[in-house]
């Protein structure tokens, strides 16, 4: 009788610290065209910039035993391509959204692409398991920290582009792109400043980054060639152009292009997963053989 007491309270210890964790100060909604809409999570944090107050993007609830938030089980309902905007407004006021939280989008097996339009710091874990992710970049010069195993295994990612404000010192922490095994390049347009960074953000070894080219500027090739993890790379060449004004390089070689779907690309060849301009970044983009302006 005693024991059977014992495992009873046990049992009820268990269902008082397994619960839900509202993790968030407050949402938007985003309507994102084609009867599809989607809800981004915000924390208030410290500071201002532009006259503003800051908050980052984070998770929605999450299933917390104990201390222990089980982050694998967070926002899990992101599917094909999302926007997360400069600014968002809750309760009257105009917040400026300056990072992407600790785990916001940590397992989101289905997000497809993530248009920043001016973040600056990606945090821990933020976007770690999102294994169809196959675009995360900004459209301006914005992002200059990326932090540890923020792209861990995302496995669908090919190309990067790390263009920092000038305000700040860029930082790329470890395990960053650990396991992206299906990245064929990586550019760093940072000039003349060589990026020291430790030798896990890529890989484990040598062996795992053979197909993977590195781009940076023409001054800077034979440093990247002389530390790693940069020298690992299958090569290192010049960046071909520069953004211009705060936007991406507007070259486009070759786009892959689906006549039969129309689905709509951007310049780096990275598919959105919409057919519905409503609502996507001004900008440059294909479908099909068109080029389409959106300003």
């Amino acid at each position: 009788m005693k024991k059977c007491i014992i495992i009873s309270l046990f049992l009820v210890a268990m269902l008082v610290n397994r619960q839900e964790a509202l993790a968030y100060d407050f949402f938007t909604t985003v309507n994102a065209g084609e009867q599809r809409e989607y809800k981004l999570y915000f924390n208030v944090i410290e500071g201002s910039m532009d006259d503003l107050p800051l908050c980052e993007v984070t998770y929605s609830e999450c299933e917390q035993q104990g201390d222990e938030i089980l982050y694998n089980n967070c926002n899990s309902d992101y599917k094909g391509a999302i926007i997360v905007p400069e600014t968002v407004e809750h309760e009257g006021k105009t917040y400026k959204v300056y990072k992407i939280g600790d785990h916001a989008f940590q397992n989101c097996k289905e997000l497809a692409v993530v248009y920043l339009e001016r973040q600056y710091i990606i945090g821990k874990e933020a976007f770690k398991d999102c294994v169809s992710l196959s675009g995360c970049n900004p459209e301006n010069y914005s992002v200059y920290e990326i932090h540890a195993s923020a792209f861990e295994n995302c496995k669908s990612l090919k190309k990067y582009r790390f263009i920092p404000d000038n305000f700040a010192t860029p930082i790329i922490e470890e395990k960053a792109f650990a396991g992206c095994t299906g990245l064929e390049s990586f550019s760093l347009y940072l000039g003349n400043f060589l990026l020291s960074c430790p030798e896990n953000v890529f890989s484990i070894d040598e062996n795992n980054f053979i197909d993977c080219n590195l781009s940076v500027d023409s001054n800077m090739i034979e440093q990247y060639k002389s530390i790693t993890p940069w020298c690992w790379f299958k090569q290192i060449t010049p960046i071909d152009e520069y953004p211009t004004g705060g936007g991406m390089p507007s070259s486009v070689d070759k786009i892959e292009k689906d006549s039969n779907t129309n689905n709509i690309y951007t310049l780096d060849g990275v598919n959105t997963g919409m057919k519905s301009f409503q609502n996507l970044l001004k900008g440059i983009y294909i479908q099909g053989n068109k080029k389409v302006f959106l300003q």
